[in-house]
């Protein structure tokens, strides 16, 4: 499928530091509302575990702390085959109060196959799934 090349990792692992640095930069341009909506505190981020990737859409100019991951296209292709590799779309909508974080269709977690399976075909977040189990 030629399309899968329009799909590029925007962040994957990063250190305690880098996620301070984004935190910092995010307070200074977007102010405290944004960066607390869509940046997790140093310390606090799925990034910092390795288990976690942002992708986006291939563009000229990519946003970083936002990249675009429409849910059509190539981008919802992956979402709905992203269980059979072990990944879930970590923030969905509507799940804001469960999980604590706005809606990111850019952010996908690694938690293994059959986990991903079963939270993909019962519509939960990590956090239900967890407290399920």
């Amino acid at each position: 499928i030629g399309g899968w090349k329009e799909i590029v990792p925007v962040s994957g692992w990063r250190s305690q530091e880098e996620q301070q640095g984004i935190w910092d930069k995010s307070m200074e341009e977007n102010g405290a509302g944004f960066t607390k909506k869509y940046v997790a505190l140093p310390g606090h981020s799925e990034h910092e575990t390795g288990l976690a990737i942002d992708l986006g859409l291939r563009r000229e100019k990519l946003d970083f702390i936002r990249p675009s991951f429409p849910y059509s296209g190539i981008c919802e292709t992956f979402r709905k085959r992203a269980a059979r590799y072990g990944f879930i779309e970590r923030y969905p909508a509507g799940k804001e109060d469960i999980t604590g974080i706005a809606q990111e269709p850019w952010h996908f977690r690694y938690v293994g196959v059959e986990i991903a399976t079963y939270i993909m075909e019962n519509n939960l977040t990590l956090e239900e799934y967890l407290g399920a189990a």
